[in-house]
């Protein structure tokens, strides 16, 4: 990944982090303790500096995983298909500089909002699991869940428009 842009990173980061919370909430539903566990070694400054990069490592990982289960799950659907390679390859020989640098910022977007769609579904499934820690907050339960499930959808309402964005932008080439 060498000379990827800061937001194809900190997008991955994003993604991943919110399915880190989404399967600690799962697990921690699960009753075994792991709050309890993370609250009681969080205190100490030992762990929080040994386990600070484990865990964005861990969390970049998630994201890329988010983005490709994205891809290959929303790729079989037409709406979600990218531009034809083919056209992509008239744009980078004939395109201008602002229409790549578009372009690029387009797809990027587009991964970032197929990933986010994976995440937010996995959010909405770890507030479920987790839902027996909090007897008496059922309301912000159903409400976590609808709003994570609500985000997912506008994730690929967006990813949609940007699909199209992409392919019009593809479909551009000069005359000279």
């Amino acid at each position: 990944m060498l000379g990827a842009p800061v937001e194809t990173i900190t997008g991955r980061l994003g993604v991943g982090s919110i399915c880190f919370l989404a399967f600690f909430l799962a697990v921690d539903g699960m009753q075994i303790g792991v709050f309890n566990i993370v609250e009681t070694y969080g205190n100490s400054v030992t762990f929080g500096i040994v386990a600070t990069l484990p865990t964005a490592v861990v969390a970049y990982i998630l994201g890329v995983f988010c983005f490709g289960t994205a891809d290959l799950v929303l790729s079989k659907f037409t709406a979600f298909q990218e531009p034809d390679p083919d056209k992509l390859l008239t744009l980078s020989n004939s395109g201008g500089d602002l229409l790549k640098q578009s372009y690029s910022e387009t797809i990027r977007n587009l991964e970032l909002l197929k990933g986010s769609f994976v995440a937010f579904i996995l959010l909405a499934v770890g507030t479920v699991l987790d839902a027996s820690n909090m007897p008496g907050f059922e309301l912000i339960v159903v409400l976590a869940c609808i709003s994570s499930i609500g985000l997912s959808a506008l994730s690929l309402l967006f990813a949609r428009r940007a699909i199209v964005k992409a392919v019009r932008i593809s479909e551009v080439t000069f005359v000279e």
